[in-house]
Parts: C-alpha cells; sequence; structure tokens
C-alpha cells in the first residue's frame, strides 16, 4: 500500500467525535509519513536521496488530498490547511535542514 493510500485509510476510518479527535488524527498522520520516509533513511545516504524521500511524502499528502476530495469527505478543507509540508515547514529547524540538501 503507497502512504496516501495509508493516510487516506486511516483517515476515513477514524472516529471524530470531539474537536481534539481531529487533531488526534493529523498528528497520527504526520507521524505515518515521517515514519514512510524516516524507514528508508540509512547514515551515509546522498543528501540527494534524503530530499528525494522528504519530497515523495510531500506529494503522497497532495495525492491524499485529491482522494478526499473524491471521496467529499467532511473535513478535507481543513486537513488541506495542515497538511505535512505545511506542518514540516513550520519547524526552523526542518526547515533549515531541508534546504540545506
Amino acid at each position: 500500500m503507497f502512504l496516501d493510500e495509508i493516510l487516506l485509510k486511516e483517515t476515513l476510518n477514524f472516529k471524530i467525535i470531539e474537536p481534539k479527535d481531529f487533531e488526534i488524527l493529523l498528528n497520527k498522520l504526520y507521524l505515518l509519513t515521517e515514519n514512510s520516509y524516516k524507514f528508508n533513511l540509512t547514515k551515509n545516504q546522498p543528501k540527494k536521496v534524503v530530499k528525494s524521500n522528504i519530497d515523495r511524502a510531500f506529494k503522497s499528502w497532495d495525492l491524499f488530498i485529491l482522494s478526499l476530495k473524491k471521496e467529499n469527505y467532511f473535513l478535507v478543507d481543513l486537513i488541506e490547511k495542515y497538511t505535512y509540508k505545511i506542518n514540516f515547514f513550520e519547524n526552523e529547524k526542518l526547515k533549515e535542514i531541508y534546504y540545506s540538501l
């Protein structure tokens, strides 16, 4: 299963009852995304490969959002405002590392 499919399945199966549930869902989606590319990283990997893995995660989120729109998911607009890429670049340290690759 590809990352975008995993994210879609997790989202569609997650029960949102209270507002805090949305935050729990987002954190779960972020963790799944991080694990997807960190799992493939090795210590002496070329920077180009590392950046490519991160970019692949960003692209997976784009595909995930498109799938949510096709499903007419009720929170798609909100999830789109908090994509992994946006979250990633809000972290100054991660942003600095990414642009150094």
